[in-house]
């Protein structure tokens, strides 16, 4: 099944999300590239794209006012047992902060979602698989 999301309900997600893309632009093996109706190119912020690709990992499929707490517990656990999802131009750890999951309250996808109970055996399932490296 194919990875479905949508912005729209994000708050000022046309600066937050999008990044306009010079014409030479050659998108990397990362990149989400479109084009807007105006025919500028855009990509996804590494943000946006990173926390759209994350629900399928943490297992919770929006981030709304409601949840953004758990949202981010998640996703900062797992980031803390398995590396960073993003890095910096030098390679080092770039850890996803709450006020960018805050900001992007209103994303939504069509991820699976994972009970507690699943998630939290999941992290030990990792810990244990990284015990030597962490």
């Amino acid at each position: 099944m194919s990875l479905n999301w949508s912005l729209k309900n994000i708050e000022n997600q046309d600066n937050l999300c999008w990044i306009d893309c010079p014409d030479d632009f050659e998108p990397g093996m990362f990149d989400s590239v479109f084009v807007d109706t105006d025919g500028q190119k855009k990509r996804l912020n590494y943000v946006t794209s990173t926390l759209i690709w994350a629900t399928m990992i943490i297992g919770v499929s929006e981030i709304t006012k409601k949840n953004v707490d758990h949202f981010f517990f998640r996703l900062h656990a797992w980031e803390k047992i398995n590396g960073s999802f993003l890095l910096d131009k030098n390679g080092n750890q770039n850890y996803i902060k709450y006020d960018d999951v805050k900001q992007h309250i209103g994303l939504s996808t069509n991820a699976s979602t994972m009970s507690n109970l699943k998630f939290f055996a999941k992290l030990r399932e990792l810990v244990f698989e990284k015990r030597d490296e962490i």
